[in-house]
């Protein structure tokens, strides 16, 4: 049995791996466009690679129901001992999961040369743009042709094409009859109507609330980064995932608390105290001068229903919602091949022996090793299939 893997991805490598130890005997064999292996792998979580979450829910990702099934079959213990299982070993920060080498490269490189080491054969500046699905499955790529008995695309979405997903693949998945569905960038910053320029990089942290005609959508507590036009953090880039998936055009607003630990009343009265302290000082111990200038120009406060008013400001900031920054700037797509054109192990209903793993799936989750927990799931079900 020969089985052909489209895509040195974290999902082509973790089913590449998994194909290889359940049949040793097997030819795997896997194409990637690129000159190496997992390059946008190498870049996930800032360089560190958080690669699982303890905090496993269905709820964190599109497809609930869906998800449900998939979580209670491979819950966060069944992933963490797959991945010691291979030699890998992990640390948690809160429930966030990552290699002990806390480098995204080493873990690549790791995967790469285990799937080698398995006897995996890869073939790198290998472009396939096509294929026809017979008793054989023909690849097409620049230097020809190729059959495989089964073939697993593991191509991703078009997040990030500067590392070499770019979806041009679903136009063919379109045309062998998969009804991929409409794909937006995820995970991603936002664009706001109001002037922030001058907050360009800036950081604090707040608490998150999206909210769409007036309804509450979304709410996190995190670290929000300022940029010329917009917002980002990861709170901003899973409210972004909320917001990309509402029907219609509704009005959406973000506002930010900046310090979300204090209620209006204790904020005062701490704003009381350091003007008592340092009365021409005190707004420089509590904000930078950007956010002076931002907020209140050549504003003093004088009395005490101003200092009220600059506590309720700060817990209470309003930006609205202009669009979400493109493909290039986002972690994830969203939509992708739907679960209904294939089977439980996500191989296509008319195409037994082509199969879909990962990204390329209509699945996504938030930020925090929900997507590469993601991966891995589907691998061990496209595996346990075949």
């Amino acid at each position: 049995m020969n089985v052909a893997v489209v895509g040195a991805s974290s999902s082509g490598l973790y089913t590449s791996i998994l194909l290889k130890r359940k049949h040793p005997d097997w030819g795997v064999f896997v194409f990637d466009r690129n000159t190496r292996p997992g390059r946008k792998l190498c870049a996930t979580g800032n360089g560190h690679c958080n690669v699982l979450n303890r905090d496993l829910s269905a709820n964190y990702f599109n497809n609930v129901p869906f998800m449900e099934t998939m979580v209670e079959k491979y819950p966060y213990s069944r992933l963490e001992e797959t991945l010691h299982s291979w030699g890998i070993l992990t640390f948690s920060m809160g429930s966030l999961v990552y290699p002990l080498t806390y480098s995204a490269t080493a873990y690549t490189t790791f995967l790469y040369n285990y799937a080698m080491s398995l006897g995996v054969v890869f073939q790198f500046s290998e472009n396939v743009d096509s294929y026809e699905a017979d008793k054989q499955i023909t690849l097409y790529t620049e230097t020809g042709k190729r059959k495989f008995d089964k073939v697993i695309f593991a191509t991703g979405g078009k997040s990030q094409k500067s590392l070499g997903s770019d979806g041009s693949m679903f136009d063919v998945f379109e045309q062998h009859g998969y009804h991929t569905t409409s794909l937006f960038p995820g995970l991603c910053p936002i664009k706001v109507s109001e002037r922030v320029k001058p907050l360009s990089g800036l950081r604090h942290k707040a608490k998150v609330s999206a909210y769409a005609n007036g309804n509450l959508i979304y709410e996190e507590t995190g670290e929000v980064l300022f940029k010329a036009d917009g917002l980002s953090g990861i709170a901003i880039f899973n409210a972004q995932r909320v917001i990309s998936r509402l029907s219609g055009a509704p009005k959406v607003t973000i506002f930010l608390d900046l310090f979300p630990d204090y209620s209006v009343a204790d904020l005062n009265k701490l704003f009381e105290i350091a003007r008592k302290a340092n009365p021409g000082m005190f707004l420089d111990a509590i904000m930078e001068k950007p956010w002076k200038q931002y907020l209140f120009g050549s504003f003093e406060i004088v009395d005490e229903s101003e200092l009220s008013s600059l506590a309720k400001r700060l817990k209470n900031l309003s930006f609205h919602y202009a669009g979400s920054y493109g493909f290039e700037f986002s972690q994830v797509t969203l939509g992708g091949v739907p679960l209904s054109d294939l089977d439980e192990h996500f191989a296509g209903k008319k195409e037994k022996n082509v199969i879909f793993v990962g990204e390329t799936l209509d699945i996504d989750g938030k930020c925090g090793g929900y997507n590469l927990s993601w991966c891995l799931m589907s691998a061990l079900q496209v595996v346990e299939g075949l």
